[in-house]
C-alpha cells in the first residue's frame, strides 16, 4: 500500500473542507465550546446550559449539513435551491435551540438523541432519495461503515500516541500539564481530526456507485464468523428464557426487552453486511438464514410485547417503554414486509426507522405528552387511593402511609420533575411551584432530587429512593449544589476525592509539601497526612449527626451538616462531603461510598 504524501493529505484535506465547510465549521465550534466547559467544570447556570445547548445544536448542526451537501452533490440544484435548503436547515437548528428548556431535564436529552439518530440514518439514504439503486445504496452505506471504522481507528492511535507523548514530557522534563489536558486532546481528535478524516473518505461520485460491484470479503467473514455465531448464542438464550416462562407461568422480566432488541438490530445489521452476494450460488445459506431470522423473530416479539406490556400496565408509560413498544411494532412490520412480499428493498429499513422516530418527537402522539400524560394519571391514582387529593389538589395527610405506596409515589414524582421538570406537577398544588422552589433555594439549576424531596415534603410524605429495599435500612445524602467556599486561607484544592467500597489514596503537592488523603476500617477513617502529622475525622459520626437532623435519605442538605474542619499544628483541612451513601444496621452504619472536596492550608494561628 502506498502511504500518501504530506501534500495530497492537504489537498484531500483542504477539498473535503470545501465540500462540507458548514459541516466542519460546526464540528469546530463544538470542539471549541466542549473544551470551554470542560475548562469550566460541571457548574449548572445558565450560561453553563447555554453552552450546553449550543454545543447540541453544533452536533445536529454537523449531521444536517453532510446530509444537506451530499443532497446538493447529487441532485445539483439551483442557486437559489441551495440558499433556501441551507436556510431551511439554519432555521430548523434555530427551532431546535429554543425549544430547549434554560435548565435541562431528561426530556430534552433523549429529543436530542432521537434527532441525531434520525439524522444519521437521514445521512444514509439522503442521496437516494427517489431514486431505485439498491447496489448503489449499498455501495454508498459500505463506504460509510468502512469509513467510520477507519476513522476511529486512525483517532484511537492518535490519541493514544500524543497522550503517551504528553506522559513523556511530564516524566522527562518535569513539565507539569494540566490534569483536563487528555479531555482538550480527546475533544479535539474526536470532534475536528476524526470528522474531517471520515469526511475527506466520503464517497464523491455517488452517481457511479450503482453500477460498482466490488464487496469486502472481510464483511463477509465478519458476519459469517462473528454476527451470526452472536446471534445464535443470544437466540439460545431467549428461547431457553422464554421456555423457562412458560412452564413457570410467570410474567416476562422488563430488561428481556432489551436483549431483544439487541438480537433484532444485531440480525438486520448481519443481513445489509451480505446483500449484495445474497444470490451467490456460493452463499445459498444466506437466504435461507435471513427466512430463519425472520421467522425466528416473530415468538421474541411475542415476548417483547408481554414484558412491555407488564411494565406499562403496573407503572404507566414512560419514553422507554414507549420507545421500546415502538421499535417492537417496527420490526413486526420489517419482519412482515421481508417474509411476505418481495416489493421491499434494504432501503425501507432506514429509511422506515427515520421516520418513525422522526414522528415520535412531535404532536399529541409524541413520546414525551404520552408519556408525561400517562405519569400524571398514574400519579393522580395513587394519590387519590391514599386520600391525598381534593378538589384535584394536594392534600398533605398525617396519616401513616405504607413504605411500599411512598415508594412507588417518590418513583413518579423523580420520574416528572428529572424528565418534564417541576412544573409539570404544578397542576397538583395550590401553591406556585416556583416560588416554593426558590424560596428553599431548590432552583432548577439544582439537584432534581432536592426539587422532589421538596414536592414530597407538601404531601406530608417522606422521599424514598427506588434503591431502598425497606425502611430506614440505606440512606443517601447528597450536599445542597449552591454552596461555596472562601479559598483565601486554602493554598490547595482537591476535587471530587472519592471512596467507593476499596481503600483509597491520593497524593498531592502544593508549596513543596506533600500532603495525603486516605480512607481506613472500610471508610469509616478519613485520614488527611502531611510528613509526620496526621489529621483524621470519623465519617460515621458524621452521618450519624445527619440521621438525627434530617430524614433517613435527603437532598440538598446544608453545606454545614456535610463538612468538617481539621486543625493541626503546621495545617488545616477543610473537608465538604458531597455525596454520602451506605446503609444502617442495628449497632453499625456500613459506608458504601462517599464523594469529597478537600481545602488545603497552612494554620496561620500555630504559625
Amino acid at each position: 500500500m502506498q502511504i500518501p504524501s504530506i501534500q495530497s493529505l492537504i489537498i484531500k484535506a483542504k477539498a473535503s473542507f470545501l465540500r462540507f465547510s458548514l459541516a466542519l465549521l460546526f464540528a469546530i465550534a463544538g470542539a471549541a465550546i466542549a473544551i470551554f466547559l470542560i475548562q469550566r467544570g460541571n457548574n449548572p447556570t445558565e450560561e453553563h446550559f447555554f453552552l450546553v445547548k449550543s454545543l447540541m445544536c453544533c452536533y445536529l448542526g454537523m449531521l444536517l449539513f453532510i446530509a444537506v451537501s451530499v443532497i446538493h452533490e447529487r441532485f445539483r440544484f439551483t442557486q437559489t435551491k441551495i440558499i433556501v435548503l441551507y436556510s431551511l436547515g439554519v432555521l430548523l437548528l434555530a427551532l431546535f435551540y429554543f425549544s430547549l428548556p434554560d435548565f435541562f431535564t431528561l426530556q430534552a436529552s433523549i429529543r436530542f438523541v432521537l434527532y441525531a439518530i434520525v439524522l444519521h440514518l437521514f445521512i444514509a439514504f439522503a442521496p437516494f432519495i427517489g431514486k431505485n439503486e439498491v447496489n448503489g445504496f449499498w455501495q454508498y452505506n459500505k463506504s460509510l461503515f468502512l469509513g467510520i471504522q477507519l476513522s476511529a481507528l486512525y483517532s484511537i492511535v492518535l490519541f493514544i500516541g500524543l497522550s503517551a507523548a504528553i506522559v513523556a514530557i511530564n516524566k522527562l522534563f518535569q513539565v507539569n500539564f494540566d490534569e483536563k489536558i487528555y479531555a482538550y486532546l480527546w475533544v479535539l481528535i474526536v470532534a475536528v481530526f476524526n470528522t474531517w478524516f471520515f469526511l475527506s473518505a466520503f464517497p464523491s461520485n455517488i452517481d457511479a456507485l450503482e453500477t460498482q460491484h466490488d464487496y469486502p470479503r472481510g464483511l463477509k467473514l465478519f458476519t459469517q464468523y462473528v454476527l451470526i455465531p452472536l446471534i445464535t448464542v443470544y437466540l439460545l438464550i431467549l428461547y431457553a428464557y422464554m421456555s423457562k416462562i412458560i412452564l413457570q407461568q410467570q410474567w416476562p422480566e422488563g430488561w428481556v426487552s432489551y436483549l431483544v432488541l439487541f438480537f433484532s438490530v444485531a440480525g438486520i445489521l448481519s443481513l445489509l453486511l451480505v446483500h449484495p452476494v445474497h444470490n451467490d450460488e456460493q452463499n445459498k445459506w444466506i437466504p435461507l438464514f435471513s427466512r430463519f431470522f425472520y421467522y425466528a423473530l416473530f415468538p421474541l416479539l411475542v415476548l417483547l410485547f408481554f414484558a412491555i406490556k407488564t411494565r406499562i400496565s403496573e407503572y404507566g408509560i414512560t419514553e422507554n417503554r414507549y420507545l421500546v413498544l415502538l421499535l417492537a411494532l417496527w420490526l413486526l412490520v420489517v419482519a412482515l414486509a421481508f417474509l411476505f412480499s418481495k416489493r421491499f428493498s434494504i432501503m425501507f429499513i432506514p429509511v422506515s426507522l427515520c421516520i418513525v422516530l422522526f414522528s415520535c418527537t412531535f404532536g399529541p402522539w409524541s413520546v414525551f405528552t404520552i408519556s408525561l400524560k400517562s405519569q400524571q394519571s398514574h400519579l393522580t391514582n395513587l394519590l387519590e387511593s391514599q386520600g391525598l387529593l381534593k378538589n384535584n389538589k394536594i392534600a398533605a395527610t398525617s396519616k401513616e402511609i405504607d413504605f411500599t405506596t411512598q415508594k412507588e409515589i417518590s418513583s413518579v414524582v423523580d420520574y416528572l420533575v428529572e424528565y418534564h421538570g417541576y412544573s409539570s406537577l404544578q397542576q397538583f398544588y395550590i401553591c406556585s411551584l416556583d416560588s416554593l422552589m426558590n424560596a428553599n433555594k431548590a432552583n432548577k439549576a439544582q439537584n432534581y432530587y432536592a426539587q422532589s424531596e421538596l414536592l414530597l415534603k407538601q404531601m406530608g410524605l417522606e422521599h424514598i429512593s427506588e434503591y431502598v429495599s425497606e425502611k430506614n435500612d440505606y440512606f443517601d445524602y447528597t450536599c445542597e449544589t449552591d454552596y461555596t467556599q472562601t479559598l483565601t486561607n486554602y493554598s490547595l484544592y482537591v476535587s471530587n476525592y472519592n471512596y467507593a467500597g476499596d481503600s483509597t489514596q491520593s497524593t498531592f503537592t502544593s508549596d513543596s509539601l506533600t500532603y495525603t488523603l486516605k480512607s481506613e476500617a472500610n471508610g469509616t477513617w478519613l485520614v488527611v497526612l502531611s510528613g509526620s502529622e496526621e489529621l483524621k475525622v470519623d465519617v460515621s459520626k458524621i452521618v450519624s449527626n445527619l440521621r438525627s437532623q434530617k430524614n433517613s435519605e435527603s437532598y440538598a442538605v446544608p453545606v454545614k451538616l456535610m463538612s468538617c474542619l481539621l486543625s493541626g499544628k503546621n495545617f488545616q483541612a477543610l473537608l465538604v462531603f458531597k455525596h454520602i451513601h451506605g446503609k444502617y444496621s442495628k449497632k453499625t452504619i456500613q459506608l458504601n461510598g462517599y464523594t469529597l472536596e478537600c481545602f488545603i492550608g497552612k494554620n496561620k494561628e500555630n504559625n
